[in-house]
């Protein structure tokens, strides 16, 4: 499992979405079962989620590709993800989450 915490700058010229960490640049080379946070504003709306591309699934949310929560909430920014070998771990992980308070999912954050 690796963890990361982030922030995240959309450049809607180039339609792509660029992940930067606070000490390195992280590139995701393959595609890893991960869970994520995302929020709609500081102290806003938080939302997690399980996917097996992390990136994809960033611009479906910012793209409002879907509806659902995260469109009719405006989730929109990456906040924190981990990335888990397999998608078994990653959806126990997401239900643990999901599971506890939001003080606990600000904690990770």
């Amino acid at each position: 499992m690796e963890k990361s915490r982030l922030t995240y700058i959309w450049n809607s010229q180039e339609e792509r979405l660029k992940i930067v960490q606070f000490r390195m640049i992280f590139v995701i080379k393959e595609w890893k079962p991960a869970i994520y946070i995302m929020t709609n504003k500081r102290n806003g709306t938080l939302y997690t989620g399980v996917t097996n591309n992390l990136l994809t699934r960033v611009y479906q949310h910012k793209q409002g590709v879907k509806p659902g929560f995260t469109k009719q909430y405006g989730c929109t920014q990456l906040v924190y993800y981990e990335l888990y070998e397999d998608m078994f771990s990653a959806i126990a992980r997401e239900k643990q989450i999901k599971a506890g308070s939001r003080k606990k999912k600000l904690a990770l954050i």
